[in-house]
């Protein structure tokens, strides 16, 4: 019963000391941070689990790009050195906390993780640049134009979105359904982030889905992440 007791115990110590040790490989910092460590380590690799689309449309210089929801990341990731400081981001933090995780299982000695991502370190003026295959022609309204449309004295549903979102969707459906019973009432704009970068930056959106409610030119609602049809109605209802 003694030896049973002291080897759940060995195993438990041992469980943690793994758990720990995978920890510490990975270290989140947010963009000032990421800058100031990139510029002094030498022995580096930058990489970007966005989609090909995202990273074309702007991505941190030197960054190479593969996605964390494709089917190949583990074999593409494999072919990296493990012995160098990887530093990892997405566009809000989510998708890159997930591949660090990954990446530490894989045996990454040092993973520096972005919390806020490609939009907070553009936000911050930091450097960035354009696939070769970018849209640089990719549709989009300017400021000019979004300020006359929040401007107005009706209310409006800013719907900040993007194609490989799968929360946006959802949301996309939601509002198809809340249409009819708010026609006259609200007008309902989507505005997808990677045709619409300037907008993006300029208003500050910091990640997808973000719905924002404007009147009179003001934000009177933000909601950045999933959201339900409940909720989504009874901000709208809040402000008719």
């Amino acid at each position: 019963m003694k030896n049973t007791i002291r080897f759940a115990f060995l195993i438990s110590i041992f469980a943690l000391g793994c758990s720990g040790s995978q920890a510490q490989k990975i270290e989140n910092t947010d963009a000032t941070g990421f800058q100031d460590k990139l510029k002094t380590e030498l022995q580096k690799t930058i990489l970007d689990v966005r989609t090909p689309e995202e990273y074309n449309n702007g991505h941190i210089p030197n960054a190479i790009n593969i996605n964390v929801n494709g089917s190949d990341f583990e074999t593409a990731v494999q072919k990296l050195d493990t012995q160098k400081t990887i530093f990892v981001y997405c566009l809000a933090g989510s998708r890159s906390a997930r591949a660090a995780d990954i990446l530490a299982q894989m045996g990454f000695k040092n993973i520096v993780n972005l919390e806020g991502g490609y939009s907070q370190w553009s936000a911050a003026g930091f450097p960035t640049e354009k696939g070769a295959t970018s849209k640089t022609n990719a549709p989009g309204i300017s400021d000019q134009e979004f300020q006359k449309m929040v401007s107005g004295d009706s209310l409006v549903l800013i719907d900040f979105n993007a194609k490989w979102c799968t929360p946006c969707k959802k949301i996309t459906a939601i509002l198809e359904e809340l249409k009819p019973e708010y026609a006259g009432k609200l007008t309902i704009i989507a505005l997808d982030y990677d045709q619409n970068t300037a907008i993006i930056q300029s208003a500050k959106v910091e990640t997808v889905p973000t719905l924002r409610l404007y009147k009179s030119g003001k934000i009177v609602w933000d909601h950045k992440g999933a959201c339900d049809k409940a909720t989504l109605a009874a901000a709208i209802k809040a402000q008719l």
